[in-house]
């Protein structure tokens, strides 16, 4: 079967681009748009109160329910139920609601993610897209079915990591992004003021992992 898009040389080059969607983004006092966060965004109330000098805006993807295999720094497999309730597929599309080729690629992004902070131990408070290449989209997935991703880590290191994915139906391969590099920022790198931001977000991930991701017995870090 012929893929239902491909972009060669990135989402920019085919016109599609997770980040222009209307999602969460934290803002400076004077308005500047801070990271977005690849890998589910913070709570609509983590920053209420407005003492810390930012504030949430925009409609919040979490794309990954569960994580069911986890080997630190190698290797992560997660699933993605779609279900009819979410309210962007009554735009996409009315009268065939799939979910957006761009969700897919942010499903790839977020469970990519996780492993950078499970392997990096949360010190990067924001893991955000840098690139896309190779991305395939091959077929749709509608409400009531569930979306496996698994994402390869072919690198590692404090302030980068490449991975290759791909998210199948039952075995039958949907998308694939060949290599997708993910930057590990905080906020405190580039404002100081920011480091308390930094900790909160840390500390909802740490939150959110351990409800996606329960470890087996013995202290095992990956599924047998």
């Amino acid at each position: 079967m012929q893929p239902v898009g491909h972009c060669p040389g990135g989402l920019d080059e085919c016109g599609l681009n997770g980040y222009n969607l209307p999602q969460n983004r934290l803002e400076a006092d004077d308005g500047s748009p801070l990271p977005a966060v690849g890998g589910a965004w913070p709570d609509r109330n983590l920053f209420a109160g407005g003492d810390d000098g930012a504030r949430e805006s925009g409609v919040k993807f979490v794309l990954v329910d569960r994580i069911c295999e986890l080997h630190t720094g190698r290797r992560i497999v997660a699933q993605k139920a779609l279900s009819l309730a979410e309210e962007y597929l009554a735009d996409h599309f009315p009268t065939f609601p799939v979910m957006p080729g761009v969700l897919m690629l942010e499903a790839m992004v977020q469970t990519s993610a996780w492993l950078v902070r499970d392997g990096l131990d949360f010190t990067p408070s924001l893991v955000v897209l840098k690139e896309a290449r190779n991305v395939t989209f091959k077929s749709f997935v509608a409400p009531g079915q569930v979306l496996t991703i698994e994402a390869d880590c072919k690198e590692l290191t404090p302030e980068q990591s490449v991975f290759s994915a791909r998210g199948h139906i039952d075995g039958r391969e949907i998308v694939r992004g060949n290599r997708l590099i993910l930057r590990h920022l905080n906020l405190a790198d580039t404002n100081p003021a920011l480091a308390g931001i930094d900790e909160k977000l840390r500390h909802e991930m740490r939150a959110r992992f351990s409800v996606l991701w329960a470890a087996p017995a013995g202290g095992a870090t990956a599924s047998s």
